[in-house]
């Protein structure tokens, strides 16, 4: 299996052949064009998530990958599925496990908007935009951790560093950062690795890890 990152929170995770896409997005770097799709998981509905040209530009290449998303972002598609917690399918072969309910406020006390993380085959975990982890996997292979947001602190990610225990953290939701703030929001993460055994690997657009 192999995890590719690109642009803020947007990876691509491939096993024989076949593709998951979450959240794809273009910033500063062009998203390839990608085949075999069996999936578009869209996290929640901010526009650095949820871009709609990037996914129908999947789609064009890829017409059966179904799109899964939460309730309140249906309607941004002219089909998609909307999923929960606590659902579960296997699509193209990849086990697909759904956990999180809400996108962690901004303003104390109000909830944006919903927020579903996913786990795949059991080893990836990506809570969206949350620090929420599934109840019945520990240590897993790899974690994704947000670097900076409105609604995360530093402090905030390190703790979710040190409760989730995974083998790898990789870094995302960054395009927000210059590449020197980005330096310094991975040197605060790789010291929270350290403690728990985690390795850290902060990937550049289009680098990826084979698991």
């Amino acid at each position: 299996m192999k995890l590719t990152k690109f642009d803020h929170s947007c990876i691509v995770v491939e096993k024989d052949g076949l593709k998951i896409v979450c959240d794809p997005v273009e910033f500063t770097h062009h998203l390839p064009e990608l085949d075999n799709v069996v999936a578009i998981i869209i996290t929640h509905r901010h526009g650095d998530h949820l871009q709609p040209e990037k996914i129908s530009a999947i789609l064009d290449r890829n017409p059966e990958a179904q799109i899964l998303t939460v309730a309140d972002a249906v309607e941004e598609f002219n089909q998609a599925t909307a999923v929960q917690a606590g659902d579960s399918l296997v699509l193209g072969g990849f086990q697909l496990e759904f956990f999180s309910k809400d996108h962690e406020a901004i303003v104390p006390g109000k909830t944006p908007c919903d927020n579903i993380g996913v786990v795949i085959d059991g080893m990836i975990v990506n809570p969206g935009d949350s620090f929420d982890l599934p109840e019945d996997i520990t240590r897993p292979e790899v974690v994704l951790v947000s670097s900076a947001a409105p609604w995360c602190k530093m402090s905030e990610s390190m703790a979710y560093i040190e409760r989730a225990q995974a083998k790898i953290v990789l870094p995302v939701h960054n395009a927000v950062l210059s590449e020197f703030g980005n330096g310094v929001y991975n040197n605060w993460l790789r010291q929270a690795c350290e403690p728990v055994g985690s390795e850290f690997a902060p990937l550049a657009s289009g680098e990826s890890l084979d698991l």
